[in-house]
């Protein structure tokens, strides 16, 4: 499964892109532009640094404790239920957003491991757990 990527329309990094990069969790083309740019640029070597001791002294943002804990990342069932269209519109477009806006590389990951056992596994779980509801309900 491929993801499209946007086309990134701002290409100095924010604060945040920066100390992701050092993370390595942007996209592939995302982060060889960002080292391009702190390869040329001395003022972004010192922003780059600046940040770096700002974290090394153990102050930390809630962008930095929300990406470190992946609080806003997907299950692998959850991304599996959005391949299969399962998931409702408010959820599918907080996923696509997540996958192409965000780029999570995480989520993407799992994204493009996901087989076609992940796919029909719920349907299985499912098909099984209704039959077992089934038979304690005395129906078939």
């Amino acid at each position: 499964m491929t993801l499209r990527h946007p086309t990134v329309t701002n290409p100095e990094p924010t604060d945040e892109e920066l100390l992701a990069w050092l993370d390595e969790t942007v996209s592939l083309p995302r982060s060889a532009q960002i080292e391009h740019l702190v390869r040329q640029s001395t003022e972004l070597q010192s922003r780059l640094n600046g940040l770096r001791q700002t974290r090394q002294s153990g102050a930390l943002t809630l962008g930095e404790i929300w990406r470190s804990h992946r609080v806003g990342c997907f299950s692998r069932e959850i991304l599996a239920r959005y391949a299969r269209n399962e998931g409702g519109a408010g959820l599918s477009e907080q996923i696509r957003f997540h996958l192409e806006t965000v780029e999570c590389v995480w989520c993407q990951a799992v994204w493009e491991s996901l087989s076609e056992d992940d796919l029909s596994r719920t349907d299985r779980v499912f098909q099984t757990s209704a039959g077992q509801w089934n038979h304690q309900d005395g129906t078939h």
